[in-house]
């Protein structure tokens, strides 16, 4: 039987004893923030019945959630509690999210309307419901007052696609529709690549190198992002030359037994002959070996074809370099794309120096040799990946992390989907070991692979782990 007084254990239950209200109204805020003021609609999750949503064309999502825990900390649980703003959290989608209390990021968000503390802790009665304003409010709201309305009436905008009667079962389909259907890989566009490992990291419990605020610690905890970035120049440099020029009929095979024919200009180069079969067949440069006859050896691009047959073989490509890599994330990045954790890394490198326009610097710095730093790159592996996570774990604990074969089995897993979605997928450990900065502690890595359905397209996985240290 489920314990009332225990907020982390009745999160996500339908109270008997008191109303839920249909919405939350923000009537007055005390930042400069005219996006929070409205109506929050009531849009209760299976971890935490207390979520209200508001949307708007002008200022995005926002959502309103219940949280407890230790003086406004990031932790589950705890004698006061608290309503939490946020505009930045997926609550709907990702498990791993601020209203969840079995999540480290419980708790985070931008403001709290009506203060944090024990008068809001959670009492099983419904009282966090009773408070409009901040007792207290030079305290967490010292930029200004706020005010929070509760309503209870019927509203036609609450409980969209829930069945609130019947809450136990809807929690079961909830769960299920959050699950990823899983996408063959030719036929996967990036935004399913992305949605899949994004669920992939939601299941994978990090405890093991994550913790809770200690002794010593304000605890330590990972962040991620995903960004999708083109190879730049990935075809073969060589130019096709306009213009009259000698050219001679070029066979070219393919294993699957069909045959494609070039007009190959001269001087009849392998790199020439790549390039157009890149048009031709729409495989890449990189992803093409040329044979005089097949089982011999492959020709160079800088190689002269003096016969008229040559044989292509299809290869599987090589991981990406280091280079590649950063060029990909600094010159092939879509207009808007935020590219998180790769600043992040440039503001704690750097110490929070201006994010360069100049695309040339930032890959000089990128590249270029820095204290502590490692620029570790390997495949992508089960070993690889603990290899780094035990730096991190050796430099925060002092020793290396006992890992339980659960948590082996959610790293295969995250591997293996690289493997599935992507070609020759790698690891780039950026330091040595963490940074350290005044008391904070910062270790950055990069998973990457070339999308399979999109060869000339890579996935960089951004991972920071972040620990902030009592002084």
């Amino acid at each position: 039987m489920a314990d009332w007084a225990d907020w982390t254990q009745v999160a996500g239950m339908k109270p008997t004893a008191w109303e839920v209200p249909t919405s939350i109204e923000i009537t007055k805020v005390g930042v400069d923030k005219p996006g929070y003021l409205g109506h929050y609609y009531h849009t209760p999750q299976p971890f935490n019945i207390d979520v209200y949503k508001k949307e708007d064309e002008t200022h995005g999502t926002s959502y309103i959630y219940y949280f407890t825990g230790e003086d406004g900390a990031f932790s589950k649980g705890g004698p006061e509690g608290g309503w939490k703003i946020t505009s930045d959290e997926d609550i709907e989608k990702k498990r791993k999210n601020a209203a969840n209390p079995s999540s480290k990021r419980c708790g985070r968000g931008d403001f709290f309307p009506v203060g944090f503390g024990a008068h809001l802790s959670w009492k099983g009665d419904g009282s966090h419901y009773t408070f409009t304003s901040d007792p207290n409010p030079e305290f967490y709201n010292f930029l200004g007052e706020w005010e929070m309305l509760f309503h209870f009436e019927a509203n036609s905008k609450s409980r969209v696609g829930v069945d609130w009667d019947c809450w136990e079962e809807c929690k079961e389909s909830l769960e299920k529709r959050n699950k990823w259907e899983k996408v063959p890989a030719s036929e996967a566009k990036p935004s399913d690549i992305k949605e899949g490992l994004e669920y992939q990291m939601d299941v994978t419990n990090f405890k093991p190198i994550e913790h809770d605020r200690n002794e010593w610690s304000w605890g330590a905890y990972l962040e991620f992002d995903i960004v999708f970035v083109a190879i730049p120049n990935s075809v073969t440099s060589a130019s096709i030359s306009p213009g009259e020029v000698e050219t001679k009929v070029l066979q070219v095979k393919l294993l699957s037994g069909d045959v494609a024919d070039l007009n190959l200009p001269s001087p009849y180069s392998v790199a020439t002959a790549k390039q157009m079969l890149a048009a031709k067949l729409k495989i890449p440069a990189f992803m093409q070996g040329v044979v005089c006859e097949a089982g011999t050896t492959e020709l160079s691009d800088e190689d002269i074809l003096s016969a008229d047959t040559v044989t292509l073989v299809v290869k599987q490509p090589p991981m990406v370099s280091t280079e590649e890599l950063f060029d990909s994330i600094i010159y092939g990045a879509p207009e808007g794309c935020e590219r998180r954790i790769f600043r992040y890394w440039y503001d704690v490198d750097t110490y929070y120096e201006d994010f360069p326009d100049d695309k040339e610097k930032l890959r000089e710095w990128a590249l270029g040799p820095a204290e502590g730093r490692l620029l570790r790159h390997v495949p992508l592996t089960r070993d690889c990946l603990l290899e780094s996570f035990d730096v991190w774990q050796n430099f925060i604990h002092g020793e290396r992390c006992q890992y339980e074969e659960r948590f082996l089995e959610e790293v295969d897993a995250l591997v293996s989907f690289f493997d599935e979605y992507c070609y020759s997928p790698s690891l780039l450990q950026v330091y040595a070991k963490p940074l350290t900065t005044n008391e904070d502690v910062d270790f950055v890595l990069f998973a990457v692979g070339r999308l399979r359905s999109q060869p000339q397209m890579l996935m960089v996985q951004g991972i920071s782990l972040q620990c902030a240290m009592k002084g």
